[in-house]
């Protein structure tokens, strides 16, 4: 495992596109990807879900959970709600604190940072169907 501590606070920055899972400042609500500022919105604490590599994942900004818009599919928003959602971390091999997030009820779709890991700020973090693209993995960086 990827040295996660429960209850710790992270960030997760894309190995493509180099931006960070940010909560949106815009609607509070859309989970976006952009450059790293150290803000509230991008730190992210692991709690702990009850399984092994299963964590709820919450904004340290906010309070709310990193969620889905929906069911799992090619494609959908990842979103901030307000109940907690168990997301599975996967180790990503060759790749240095790196993992990879994928809903727990369905670990055929990873969280992707769409348009092939677009670094322009504001690009949405979405799922996708688990592949080999670097931009499904993410780094983590301890905040706290």
């Amino acid at each position: 495992m990827a040295s996660i501590q429960a209850n710790s606070t992270y960030s997760l920055t894309n190995t493509k596109g180099g931006t960070c899972i940010d909560l949106s400042g815009g609607d509070n609500v859309s989970i976006i990807g952009y450059g790293y500022h150290q803000g509230p919105n991008q730190g992210w604490t692991f709690e702990n879900a009850g399984q092994n590599q299963t964590f709820y994942i919450k904004s340290a900004g906010s309070g709310q959970y990193l969620s889905t818009a929906g069911e799992p599919n090619d494609g959908q928003r990842v979103v901030a709600g307000g109940s907690p959602y168990a997301w599975r971390v996967d180790d990503e091999q060759g790749v240095e604190s790196g993992v990879r997030l994928s809903p727990a009820s369905n670990t055929n779709f990873s969280v992707d940072l769409s348009d092939h890991g677009n670094s322009t700020p504001g690009t949405p973090v979405q799922l996708w169907g688990r592949w080999a693209g670097e931009n499904q993995v993410w780094k983590l960086q301890k905040v706290q």
